[in-house]
């Protein structure tokens, strides 16, 4: 490099380094964005764990059968290798 090279700019973070107007309403528009998906994954969160907990027999239901399918099918799987 010689002396007329042109002097290395520091990295900024993103918000301080924006000369004009372009970027920081792009920054804006992805800050909107992030609270929106924080908004509705909140809402969906506690929407699901209301309704497990409003149908909790239920539930309990179906980990018992989803246990007992995977007990029954580990039997099989037991007898198939006890017959080899």
């Amino acid at each position: 490099m010689g002396m007329d090279a042109p002097a290395l700019e520091k990295p900024g973070d993103g918000i301080t380094s924006v000369k004009r107007g372009g970027r920081r309403s792009e920054e804006r528009g992805m800050n909107v964005k992030k609270a929106g998906f924080l908004i509705g994954g909140s809402v969906l969160l506690v929407t699901g764990l209301v309704l497990i907990l409003a149908w909790w027999p239920r539930v309990v239901d179906l980990f018992k059968g989803g246990i007992g399918m995977v007990l029954a099918l580990t039997g099989l799987v037991v007898l198939a290798l006890v017959r080899d």
